[in-house]
């Protein structure tokens, strides 16, 4: 078994002298061992900047366990938000339809910019009241128009085409999308997208067409490949669970190691204490005045790396 940690031998006679001494070299060691933990931190920061920079996460102390993390969040919310989807496509009787619904999603956040954690809430909102998937799925893109030729959001334009659709046409009047009254209160549906595409119609793809829109196709890109990195990791800690005999026990042996470790550190704690008294007593009785912690580090210096 390789050994960490460096072994320290101190030789000599007991004497003022030589403690100083020692002292001193132990300073030394620790600056030189300080300064390389330092610059091999340095890099490794850097490193993970680079990586999460590359993977538009480029913040300043990006780290690669930033990017992990980040990207087990993104697989775990993308996981929730299609499993409220297809519970809701399950209610209206359109189960058959969950796997063509996230391939049109996907596709269309790519075509337009537009995430799919913004698109997937809307169209569920959408099929919720209308129970048609194919109406459902016009209005959602009749909704992105509204909302690039109107500057509001994705949410606040689906929510009021789903009122409409539920009766209630207040939201609509106040999308600031030039309605006539009389339409509105007509509560004909058919009339009001029709109307509402005739005046929007082409905004959504005008606005994926831009610079901004570009940028935000790219994004969608990044997101996408992390949330199967986060997919990935999630796996491999569901394997290992499996390996340890599902959640349960894989929940025993964390206890378990976590038990031992703090038995380890209990250990080292009760042997610090005697050496301290012991170190004390020589001060004592020879009058000699020199920090205790100094020499204790070349007693423990194998543990350091542990510790730290």
């Amino acid at each position: 078994m390789a050994k960490t940690g460096a072994r320290v031998h101190i030789y000599g006679d007991y004497d003022g002298a030589g403690v100083q001494k020692a002292k001193k070299d132990i300073s030394t060691l620790d600056t030189q061992a300080k300064g390389f933990s330092k610059s091999f931190g340095s890099s490794f920061a850097g490193a993970g900047a680079a990586i999460g920079a590359a993977f538009g996460v480029g913040v300043i102390g990006a780290n690669v366990l930033d990017f992990f993390q980040s990207s087990i969040t993104a697989a775990l919310a993308d996981e929730k938000a299609m499993r409220s989807l297809e519970i809701a496509l399950q209610n209206v009787g359109a189960a058959h339809q969950v796997g063509p619904i996230e391939q049109f999603i996907d596709a269309l956040a790519r075509e337009s910019g537009v995430a799919d954690d913004q698109l997937r809430p809307s169209f569920q909102r959408l099929v919720t009241a209308t129970g048609d998937v194919a109406l459902s799925q016009q209005n959602l893109q009749l909704a992105m128009d509204i909302s690039a030729g109107t500057g509001r959001d994705l949410e606040s334009v689906s929510l009021a085409l789903t009122r409409a659709f539920s009766g209630s046409t207040v939201g609509l009047s106040r999308l600031g999308a030039g309605l006539d009254a009389n339409l509105l209160k007509s509560k004909d549906m058919d009339k009001i997208t029709a109307s509402l595409s005739e005046r929007f119609s082409g905004q959504a793809a005008a606005a994926a067409d831009t610079y901004q829109g570009k940028i935000n196709k790219l994004s969608i890109a990044v997101d996408e490949g992390k949330e199967l990195i986060g997919v990935a990791l999630l796996k491999a800690v569901d394997d290992i669970s499996e390996a340890f005999g599902g959640t349960g026990g894989m929940a025993d042996a964390v206890d378990s190691s976590t038990q031992a470790m703090a038995d380890f550190i209990t250990g080292v704690s009760m042997s610090i204490n005697p050496l301290a008294d012991f170190l004390g007593d020589i001060n004592k009785s020879t009058g000699s005045t020199f920090d205790f912690v100094d020499i204790l580090k070349v007693a423990y210096l194998p543990f350091v790396p542990l510790i730290r």
